[in-house]
């Protein structure tokens, strides 16, 4: 680019695209947290409208216990098929 005005303007678009990524992904990981635990009371709100620590630990220890038993399901299903082709 020769032009160092429409680098800055390729630039300050790449830049907000991102933001329109980073937005849409926390507002996406909002809604799957609020839709994790649908019945319970989210419980207090910080000033930034965010849960508390305490619902904010329940969630990523529910989000850890899963993908725990994610991975123990995936690598029995690896192992069956081992078994089953590889022998």
């Amino acid at each position: 680019m020769l032009d160092p005005l429409t680098a800055l303007m390729y630039v300050v678009q790449v830049m907000n695209f991102l933001k329109t990524l980073v937005v849409k992904t926390l507002k996406d990981r909002r809604e799957s947290r609020d839709r994790l635990i649908p019945g319970s009371n989210p419980g207090p709100m910080d000033e930034n409208g965010d849960q508390s620590s305490r619902q904010l630990l329940h969630l990523m220890q529910a989000n850890n216990k899963e993908a725990v038993d994610n991975f123990e399901v995936e690598m029995r299903e690896k192992e069956e098929y081992a078994k089953k082709f590889l022998v």
